[in-house]
């Protein structure tokens, strides 16, 4: 039984990398903190030239419509709430499956057991051993399907947000431009 758990644990266990996994969640999800406030600063920024420009609103229209259609186009809130939701999601899916995955190992551990000791009695005892390494491994299966299929679930929530970072980082990164020349 010993050899039988030792084969597994080198094999499969030591290769799972839930925790990097997880830290990468973490780090897109540090990205975005900064990605928001940066978004933020840029709002405060149009705010601050827009409102000296509101006293005299017919001369400065032009400038108060382009800050205005400026504002607009970075006007992505709810998108963004919604990109850090899905990290968020896909953080938890991942602690999820680390968690499924341990339950997967420790039943799979207890019916490779008791499988081998089933076989050292010819009894109802040894039948019985064999039923509960039957449904154990069952149980174990289970647990790692799970854990896939929460391992699958977080990589296509954590696509969107990677992909769409690089894009809001550009939009920021325009208004910037454009507030840096705008007088």
């Amino acid at each position: 039984a010993d050899e039988a758990i030792k084969h597994l644990e080198e094999n499969f266990l030591k290769n799972s990398k839930f925790s990097e996994l997880i830290r990468e969640v973490r780090v897109l999800k540090d990205e975005y903190a900064l990605i928001k406030a940066d978004l933020y600063d840029v709002f405060e920024k149009i705010h601050n030239k827009k409102t000296p420009l509101m006293e005299n609103y017919k001369n400065n229209r032009d400038k108060i419509n382009k800050l205005t259609q400026l504002q607009n186009n970075l006007n992505i809130h709810t998108e963004l709430e919604q990109l850090i939701n899905m990290i968020d999601i896909a953080e938890n899916e991942i602690s999820s499956a680390a968690f499924l995955f341990e339950n997967a190992q420790k039943r799979l551990k207890e019916s490779i057991i008791k499988r081998l000791e089933s076989k050292n009695y010819r009894t109802s005892y040894g039948l019985k051993l064999s039923r509960e390494a039957t449904s154990g491994a069952r149980s174990a299966l289970n647990d790692a399907r799970s854990a896939l299929n929460n391992l699958e679930s977080s990589a296509l929530k954590k696509l969107e947000p990677m992909g769409r970072k690089k894009e809001i980082k550009e939009l920021i990164k325009h208004a910037k431009t454009v507030l840096e020349g705008f007088n």
